[in-house]
C-alpha cells in the first residue's frame, strides 16, 4: 500500500482453494460440509475465470452493447470481439461441479476475467437474451423471458446468429444457459415440483432431491470423483448425506445407494439405474451400485413404497452386500430361435409351486392367496445381457422383478445383480397385478 493511502473498511475474502487444506481429509470434510452456508451468507460471490485473453475487453464491450439493444436488431460483431467472446464462453467454469452450488447459493454474483468484471446478467447476455435479461420472475411486474423458460434454442429471442458465428459446442452454451437460469429466484415451480424419490422438493429454498441433481449433472466435471456427489449435497433436500473424504469413491457411491434405498423405502430408485452389467465404470463397485456419474434417467411417476424395513437389507460386517428377502420365481432358459438370430430368453413360472410355497406364509404379505397358473415371461429388449441360469426374483422392497446371477467368486447364496429392466411396462404391470400389490 502506497504512502498516504488508508484502508477505509475491512474486506473479508474466502477463497476455497486457498483456505481449505486439501491434504487433510478431516478438515476438508468439515469445510466442504459448510460451504453452502458460506456461499449463502456471502455478501457477494465473484467468479474468477482466469487471465484475460487478447480480445477479452472487446468481448465485454460487445456484451454491454447487446444488453442495451432491447429490440434485438443489432446483429453485428467484430472479429476481435467474436474471438474474445469465443474464449470467454469456452472456458471450463460452467461445467465444473462445484460451480453449480456457488451460483445456486449466491445472493449476488459477478464474473471476473482479467481486470474485467461482469454482472452475471451481462455475462449470460450472449447465450440467453431478452428485453428482461437478468430479471427474476415477477420482479418489477415482469415475467421471465421465453428464452429463459425454454432454453437457448427454443425461442426466436435466442441469439442463433451469434451462436453460429461462435461455433462453440451446443453443450457448452447449454451449460452456461442452464447454470445462469438456476438462481434460486429464477427456479420455476416445475423445476422444484418433481423430486427423484417421489417426494415434493422443499419449495421454501428450492432444494431438490439428490437423484434429480445427479441427473442434471451428468455432463459436469470434477477433479475428485467423490465431488460428483459432495458438490451437490448443499443443494439437495436431504441433510443426512454425510461428507467423508476418508472414504474411497467406491465407498462413497455405495453409501449413497444404501442411503437412497432406506430413505425411499424401495429398491427401485437404485436398481433401475445402470449398474455393473449396464455400464462401463472405472470404479470397482458392487454389482447393485450405480456409477452415479452416468445417471441415465429419472422416473417421474409416483414410486412403489414398501412397509418392509429396508435397513435390514444391510449388514455393517458386509458393507458391499445388499441382502434381499425374496422368492425365486424361476430360472432363465434359452430357447432356440431362427438361424442368425439370438436365442430367446424366457422363464417358466411354476404357479403351483409358488402357491404351495407361499400358502399360509406371512413372509410375503404382498402375495395374494390365489394366483393364476401357467405363465411364461419372455425377455425382449434389455440394456444388459441375460444368460441362461440367471434367477428371476420377486423381492421385498421392489415393484419389479430382479434378475440375479450366481457369483462364483463368493460364498453360496451370493449373487450379482444383473437387471430389473426385464420387460415392457404393460407386461410388467399385468404380471405384477397378479403377483404383487
Amino acid at each position: 500500500m502506497g504512502s498516504g493511502q488508508s484502508l477505509e473498511k475491512e474486506l473479508y475474502l474466502w477463497i476455497d482453494a486457498v483456505v481449505i487444506n486439501q491434504a487433510d481429509a478431516d478438515e476438508k470434510s468439515r469445510q466442504v460440509a459448510n460451504m453452502m452456508n458460506i456461499y449463502e451468507k456471502a455478501h457477494h460471490v465473484q467468479v474468477w475465470l482466469g487471465k484475460a485473453a487478447t480480445h477479452t475487453d472487446e468481448a465485454v464491450q460487445f456484451l454491454y452493447r447487446l444488453m442495451a439493444d432491447t429490440d434485438g436488431k443489432d446483429k453485428s460483431i467484430s472479429d476481435s470481439a467474436l474471438d474474445g467472446l469465443r474464449d470467454l464462453y469456452s472456458r471450463p467454469w460452467p461445467t465444473r461441479m462445484w460451480i453449480r452450488q456457488e451460483v445456486w447459493a449466491a445472493k449476488a454474483i459477478s464474473i471476473q476475467c482479467g481486470s474485467s468484471v461482469l454482472p452475471l446478467d451481462v455475462f449470460k447476455a450472449g447465450v440467453v437474451f431478452s428485453q428482461q435479461a437478468g430479471d427474476s420472475p415477477n420482479e418489477g411486474g415482469s415475467d421471465v423471458s421465453e428464452a429463459s423458460d425454454l432454453g437457448i434454442y427454443s425461442s426466436p429471442q435466442t441469439l442463433e446468429w451469434l451462436h453460429k458465428k461462435l461455433m462453440i459446442a451446443e453443450a457448452q452454451l447449454a451449460a452456461i444457459s442452464f447454470l445462469t437460469q438456476k438462481l434460486v429466484g429464477q427456479q420455476s415451480p416445475e423445476d422444484r415440483a418433481v423430486s427423484g424419490l417421489g417426494y415434493k422438493a422443499m419449495e421454501g429454498d428450492g432444494r431438490e432431491d439428490i437423484l434429480w441433481l445427479l441427473y442434471e449433472s451428468v455432463n459436469y466435471e470434477s477433479t475428485d470423483i467423490r465431488d460428483r456427489i459432495y458438490a451437490l449435497i448443499g443443494m439437495c433436500d436431504d441433510p443426512n448425506i454425510e461428507i467423508d473424504y476418508h472414504k474411497t469413491p467406491a465407498e462413497v457411491f455405495t453409501f449413497l445407494a444404501k442411503h437412497i434405498i432406506v430413505r425411499a423405502r424401495s429398491l427401485g430408485r437404485v436398481l433401475e439405474q445402470d449398474c455393473k452389467y449396464g455400464s462401463q465404470s472405472n470404479i470397482d463397485l458392487p454389482s447393485w451400485v450405480p456409477d452415479w456419474r452416468t445417471l441415465s434417467f429419472i422416473r417421474y411417476e409416483p414410486q412403489y413404497v414398501t412397509t418392509y424395513d429396508m435397513n435390514s437389507s444391510f449388514d455393517s460386517n458386509r458393507p458391499q452386500a445388499l441382502m434381499i428377502n425374496g422368492f425365486l420365481l424361476g430360472k432363465v432358459e434359452a430357447v432356440k430361435a431362427k438361424k442368425k438370430q439370438k436365442p430367446d430368453m424366457l422363464v417358466h413360472l411354476d404357479w403351483t409351486r409358488i402357491h404351495k410355497k407361499l400358502k399360509g406364509s406371512n413372509q410375503f404379505p404382498g402375495f395374494p392367496a390365489k394366483l393364476p397358473r401357467g405363465d411364461t415371461i419372455t425377455f425382449g429388449y434389455t440394456r444388459r445381457e441375460i444368460k441362461p441360469g440367471d434367477n428371476l426374483i420377486a423381492a421385498c422392497g421392489s415393484d419389479e422383478f430382479l434378475l440375479l446371477r450366481s457369483s462364483p467368486k463368493h460364498e453360496e447364496e451370493t449373487y450379482e445383480f444383473v437387471t430389473s429392466d426385464l420387460m415392457s411396462r404393460d407386461k410388467r404391470k399385468d404380471i405384477r397385478a397378479s403377483l404383487l400389490k
